[in-house]
């Protein structure tokens, strides 16, 4: 049995959150749910987050179908608003109220240029990822960054006041979101979809194949096939090549995006255990707390680790790390029970380098 919920809302977006440099564009908001078969044990439920590229030919939907002709029992559900960036749901009360509702998967996908701003990337993507990646590991699902693909031409693009370098081609900057997508991946630890990776291997093979629309933005059907193909290789680490479902497309290009996924997946790292490249310690979540927090941090080398608390005054309070641990990423839950409310500190010392960083206990 399959059922959904499509409530739809068009307006005018502000040129600065998603637009070529002098244009404005109009765009559907989405909010939907989709579920298939009864939910058991070896249910799959996926959660799309994301504007555009999630809704754009009802990305989820076409997952949803790819993975039930594979004989997989699957219910996907999506918060899709247009031009949203990551840093929007991570204020918005009924993102943040879907993904409670359990999943396995949680999908992440960034506004479609801002990647690739070095400032906002640092400034909202970072933060927004690491903060929702924190909500989705408390109920206990796994986070999956989606690698967009960038414009068939490059170009210029704006965000918030914030450009782009001038692309000069779509490899350009499908290199540069790559890059981009990867560190974020990398420092924060989590899972990606490396969609826009797809996408460059199917147009390097295949320079006729239309997988952009008229805007040059957007996918057709046969991009957006690519991108269910590749989510199907990367949450069940199976190939898709052999699947029935073809979305209505022709034999012939089903088969050819189907292989396009499946190497992608077999020549492209996107696991958990990437050695990390710098020492990194996070902003605690959540922040403000009571009476539980979080600290993560990567280590690029075994080090001898100390991680401590401290009050206002800099009196220690606890001690949560004082050994030498191997490279890779660490997480550490600080239980504030016995403290009062208020401001304090926590320092991560390992080998020479050495950050402090502050949170609040709220009572």
């Amino acid at each position: 049995m399959i059922w959904s919920l499509i409530v739809r809302n068009q307006h005018r977006i502000g040129c600065e959150q998603y637009c070529p440099i002098g244009t404005r564009t109009v765009f559907l908001i989405i909010i939907m749910i989709v579920s298939v078969n009864a939910q058991t044990t070896d249910t799959v439920k996926v959660l799309f987050i994301g504007n555009s590229y999630v809704y754009y030919n009802n990305l989820p939907s076409l997952f949803l179908q790819l993975a039930e002709s594979g004989g997989k029992k699957v219910i996907v559900g999506s918060s899709a608003i247009g031009s949203y960036k990551l840093a929007d749901h991570a204020n918005s009360a009924s993102t943040l109220s879907l993904i409670g509702k359990k999943w396995n998967t949680v999908v992440l996908q960034e506004q479609s240029v801002l990647p690739v701003i070095e400032y906002l990337r640092e400034k909202s993507m970072t933060p927004s990822v690491n903060f929702l990646d924190s909500v989705i590991r408390t109920v206990g699902a796994s986070t999956m960054l989606y690698l967009t693909w960038g414009r068939k031409y490059g170009g210029a693009w704006s965000v918030g006041g914030y450009s782009t370098i001038n692309f000069q081609n779509y490899h350009q900057m499908q290199d540069s979101l790559t890059s981009a997508y990867r560190e974020v991946a990398d420092k924060l630890h989590v899972r990606m979809s490396p969609v826009g990776i797809a996408w460059k291997n199917a147009v390097t093979e295949n320079s006729s194949i239309d997988l952009w629309i008229s805007d040059n933005s957007h996918p057709t059907m046969k991009g957006s096939y690519l991108a269910a193909c590749t989510f199907y290789s990367a949450i069940f680490n199976t190939s898709p090549v052999g699947l029935k479902y073809t979305a209505g497309l022709d034999t012939t290009d089903v088969v050819f995006l189907q292989k396009q996924a499946a190497t992608t997946l077999t020549t492209v790292v996107s696991k958990t255990d990437y050695i990390p490249v710098s020492f990194i310690l996070m902003q605690n979540y959540p922040n403000p707390f009571n009476p539980t927090t979080v600290i993560k941090y990567q280590l690029p080398l075994t080090s001898k680790v100390s991680l401590k608390i401290y009050d206002l005054l800099g009196r220690e309070i606890v001690t949560l790390v004082n050994e030498e641990q191997s490279a890779g990423w660490k997480e550490v839950e600080w239980n504030a029970k016995d403290v009062s409310s208020g401001i304090y500190f926590y320092k991560l010392s390992a080998g020479s380098f050495v950050e402090t960083k502050k949170m609040l206990v709220v009572k």
